[in-house]
This record gives structure tokens, C-alpha cells and sequence, in this order.
């Protein structure tokens, strides 16, 4: 699998400029990371994720882009696969309880679909339900003309509810989006654009008040973010002046053995002159 070689925000950046799905793998080291990265190289997935559909990058459990990657998203099981929208939220989480090609498959399909990007599974799909939607407007024109005659929504319940479900996931991945700041990432609240309305019905001072707080969330999510990141280094810093401590003391421990040794032995070789 060839992974994109930049940080997590080069690949936000790029999944962006070119209205891609950002793909994160997070890799760990054990058996079920093995069998989710063979599912991930097999020919099939392969060819879907190096496609211009997807930009996708890959990070280990134990690294600082993994540390990163956690404080937006909270829980982060290892090994995982995360799909996320062009606004930051996951349209679909894999994890190491992937069986096989075909389940992994059937996600990055959904994926698809979710997002808008066509293949050629969801044209036939949209097709058959463009062909269900147009019989249904013949009919309630039908009805029209006839009152006793059915109603056309109630022949197709599954499409209404699976065009429904669609829609529902589109609008909520538009609430929120990934901002990047520098080597530092996060999510806040996406700003809705208001339907134009009168004075009377709602007032423009809610309006600022709701974009003010929503720049309040990301400002201290970014805070917060920058926060943890700068506890991780002092905690590194901590625990290198610490090991520096313990191999001086080691050194100085050394010394005094081997000049003590050293010692001994000018005394044994004084004694053995005197004999």
C-alpha cells in the first residue's frame, strides 16, 4: 500500500485541495494488526485507497502523530481504520474485528457513496432509485386525478429510509470540520450559513452570539490540544534528565570501584616487593 508521506496536516490539507476522503490507519503490533493490513494490501482495497478518491496515511500506535490524532478524536482503537468527510467527522470506523476483504470492502462502498464519490456499485444504485422515484411522481399524479388510488410512499418505504439515512449523515458530517494550525489539528463546529429571515423571527445578535461561541470551542480546543502536546515533551525531558542521573551516579559508582580495585592491587604489589 502506498501511504501518503506527509504529517496529518499535509494530508488534511491535501485530502481538502483535492475533495478527497482523508483515510487513517492506525497501526499496531499485534496479530490483529497483521490480518487488517493484509485486508488493507489485498489488490481489490488497494486499488480503491491509492485512487484519487481516497488520500490516505498511515501512523503507529506509539508515535507522536498517534498522541495527535487522539485528542481529536478521543477514543482510538489500535489496529483502526478511520474514514473521515471533508468536515472532519468519520463517515466510517474499521477496527482489528474486520473478517475479511469483502466486509472491508463493503465500508469503503458505504464510504462512497456517503461522500458523494461515484462508482460504478452506487450509479447503478442511484439509477434504480431515480427509476423508483419517477414511477413514484407517475403515480401521485395518477392519484390526483384518482383519490381512492394508493399512495405511491407507502410501495417504497426502503428507499425512503435509505435516502433518508443518506441525507441524515450527510448534514451531520457538515457540522463540524478540521483546522489546522501549524503541526497541531483539531476539530470545531462548522459555521451554518443563516437563512435569511426577518427581524422578528430571530435576531441577528443570536447569530454573533453563536459564531462567537463557536470560535470560543475552537480556540480552546486548539488550547487544549497545545496543552497536552507541551505536558508529552516535558514529560520527555523529565524522564531524559532522569536516565542522565542515574548513568552520572553509574559513572561516578564505576570510578570509585576501579580506583578502589586499583588500589588493591598497588597493595598486593607492595606486599609481594616486601616478600
Amino acid at each position: 500500500m502506498n501511504w501518503y508521506k506527509g504529517n496529518i496536516a499535509e494530508a488534511v490539507a491535501e485530502s481538502k485541495a483535492k475533495n478527497a476522503i482523508f483515510v487513517v490507519y492506525v497501526e499496531g503490533k499485534d496479530e490483529s494488526t497483521q490480518k487488517l493490513s493484509n485486508f488493507i494490501n489485498a489488490q481489490k482495497i488497494r486499488e480503491k485507497l491509492e485512487s484519487d478518491d481516497f488520500v490516505a496515511i498511515k501512523i503507529e500506535s506509539d508515535s507522536q502523530a498517534y498522541m495527535q490524532f487522539a485528542t481529536i478524536y478521543q477514543v482510538v482503537p489500535v489496529p483502526s481504520i478511520f474514514f473521515i468527510g471533508k468536515t472532519g467527522t468519520p463517515l466510517e470506523i474499521g477496527t482489528g474485528i474486520i473478517a475479511s476483504i469483502g466486509e472491508l470492502e463493503e465500508k469503503i462502498n458505504k464510504v462512497l457513496t456517503l461522500s458523494g464519490h461515484s462508482t460504478p456499485s452506487t450509479q447503478s444504485s442511484s439509477t434504480f432509485i431515480t427509476a423508483e422515484q419517477n414511477a413514484a411522481a407517475s403515480k401521485l399524479t395518477t392519484q390526483k386525478e384518482s383519490p381512492d388510488a394508493p399512495s405511491a410512499d407507502n410501495k417504497s418505504p426502503s428507499t425512503s429510509k435509505s435516502t433518508t439515512e443518506t441525507v441524515s449523515a450527510v448534514k451531520q458530517d457538515d457540522q463540524t470540520e478540521i483546522i489546522c494550525d501549524g503541526d497541531v489539528c483539531y476539530k470545531k463546529p462548522k459555521e451554518q450559513k443563516e437563512d435569511i429571515v426577518s427581524a422578528d423571527e430571530k435576531p441577528q445578535c443570536s447569530t454573533n452570539q453563536g459564531e462567537n461561541r463557536n470560535e470560543v470551542d475552537a480556540k480552546a480546543q486548539l488550547e487544549e490540544a497545545r496543552k497536552k502536546m507541551e505536558e508529552q515533551r516535558r514529560k520527555r525531558i523529565e524522564e531524559e534528565k532522569q536516565l542522565e542521573k542515574e548513568r552520572e551516579l553509574r559513572r561516578r559508582r564505576e570510578g570509585k570501584e576501579m580506583q578502589s580495585l586499583q588500589e588493591w592491587q598497588r597493595g598486593q604489589e607492595l606486599k609481594e616487593l616486601k616478600v
